[in-house]
């Protein structure tokens, strides 16, 4: 009814409206059609209105465009059942089969209801819905956005009732959890007409949600265990069935991955024992050793080590996880002890420092006058007393120690003449071992500012009665047992 629709403006007294089958018989005014009209042909056709006041006219074509509903007379959705013993029962993405009904068409929406009932009541079905039955009617309502017209029809839900495939589960090995696994390695058995899709969750597959793209370089999102699940179609039937691939994360051997051990270089056909450093230790591993890239026979938890160099060995577990240890052997010799420092605070409080030689290599221990230890890891000595010691070091490696006769003469490295009680003076603190001891203070220009005796009191930091500014200052001890040496201290103030 085009005048009621298109043009009910026109439809007033003095204007004449005509519809017309071609714009020529609307010019020339012939074979006009009843302004009630039945197209003639299908889907879209187009009638020209004349609307005419008597003094002009003007002529419109009108384009009459028929919709009509996809005609869908078997709609089916296949679903997979999933289980041991399947039952018939399963969940359905109901929004899968809407291209069925629209064609694709987006103006057209798509409701799903479990009966005539419910129709009826406008009680529709949510997308995830589980069968009642199987195969299961549900009613299908479509309605053309466009028009507002609406048309039902069936779908029929059926599930594959088979059972799932046994698939072996694959398995990697690392220390945190996580791996890329290649999905397409597990056992999947398909036909030339059948696909494999693979899911997250059962859920996901059985809705067909959240497809794995990336199957061949999958990180599983739980550490050391999770699973994904193969979802197989059937181009003819439908769903072929859905099942579990387990993903297996094993940890490698524990072990400290790398060491270092040294060997007596002074001492020929000398070895040391290194081994696996397994955290802890346990049974069921094979060990292969290499030292740098050659093959060695040992294939035990230690070995003797008789070259320097890298030492390797792969450690294996049971579940058969390997993990790789290095250990570095370093040639180390006894230790030469090339000086010693001390500074002197008080009688019982001088600390002394051992120092070796460059070519001094190896983990050494330290001790004063105890030979055979305890030796402690550091070269610094808080508190040794005045008088004559013995340094002793050790590498702990079967080397062999050596050893450095020292004497403490107490030499501060600093005293601060302010009159607050300490260190007020400057003197050897170790002057009752050498009372004859004479010691010259010299500024930094070489001129003699003070000459004192072991005995005395000490400098008290002034020149003729006048304070000294603070400054390094130099000295020169001549002991009593004719030896001498230099140095120099700071006076702070």
């Amino acid at each position: 009814n085009v005048s009621a629709f298109v043009f009910p403006a026109f439809a007033s007294p003095g204007n004449t409206v005509q519809y017309f089958l071609s714009q020529q018989n609307a010019e020339d005014g012939v074979n006009p059609i009843a302004a009630t009209f039945y197209n003639t042909t299908a889907g879209s056709q187009t009638v020209f209105i004349k609307i005419d006041n008597g003094l002009c006219h003007t002529i419109q074509p009108v384009d009459l465009i028929v919709r009509f509903f996809n005609s869908v007379p078997a709609a089916q959705l296949v679903q997979c059942d999933y289980g041991a013993n399947p039952d018939g029962i399963s969940v359905f993405n109901l929004s899968e089969a809407d291209v069925l009904f629209t064609g694709s068409d987006p103006a057209f929406v798509v409701q799903y209801f479990e009966n005539a009932a419910a129709l009826a009541a406008n009680s529709p079905l949510s997308p995830t819905y589980t069968n009642l039955t199987n195969p299961q009617n549900v009613v299908v309502k479509i309605t053309d956005g466009v028009t507002g017209c609406s048309s039902s029809n069936t779908l029929t839900l059926k599930v594959n009732t088979v059972t799932a495939q046994s698939i072996t589960g694959l398995a990697k090995c690392s220390d945190n959890g996580f791996v890329q696994f290649d999905l397409t390695d597990a056992n999947v058995v398909i036909s030339p007409q059948e696909t494999a899709a693979y899911y997250p969750s059962l859920n996901d597959a059985l809705l067909q949600m959240n497809q794995i793209a990336n199957v061949s370089s999958y990180t599983n999102p739980v550490a050391f265990h999770s699973s994904v699940f193969v979802r197989i179609d059937d181009s003819v039937n439908g769903c072929s069935g859905i099942s579990e691939i387990t993903l297996d994360i094993n940890p490698l051997p524990a072990i400290d991955l790398t060491d270092e051990a040294y060997i007596c270089a002074n001492q020929p056909g000398a070895e040391v024992q290194i081994d696996a450093g397994l955290l802890p230790s346990g049974q069921g591993f094979t060990f292969i050793w290499k030292f740098a890239t050659m093959l060695l026979p040992d294939t035990t938890y230690s070995i003797s080590a008789t070259q320097v160099g890298t030492y390797t060995v792969d450690i294996t577990n049971a579940i058969g996880c390997t993990n790789t240890r290095a250990i570095l052997v370093q040639p180390a010799d006894v230790a030469t002890i090339q000086s010693i420092t001390a500074d002197g605070n008080s009688p019982n409080a001088n600390s002394v420092t051992i120092n070796l030689t460059p070519a001094s290599v190896g983990n050494f221990g330290y001790s004063i006058d105890q030979p055979n230890g305890p030796f402690q890891a550091g070269n610094y000595f808080p508190a040794i007393s005045c008088g004559r010691h013995i340094a002793y070091v050790d590498g702990g490696n079967g080397c062999g120690a050596s050893s450095f006769a020292f004497e403490i003469m107490g030499i501060p490295s600093y005293f601060s003449p302010n009159n607050d009680g300490f260190a007020d003076r400057w003197n050897i603190t170790c002057g009752e071992n050498h009372p004859a001891t004479t010691l010259y203070i010299f500024d930094r220009f070489g001129k003699l500012i003070k000459e004192i005796g072991a005995a005395g009191l000490g400098w008290d930091g002034t020149l003729n009665g006048q304070p000294m500014p603070s400054d390094d200052y130099w000295y020169i001890l001549n002991s009593d047992d004719g030896k001498t040496s230099k140095g120099h201290f700071a006076l702070k103030r």
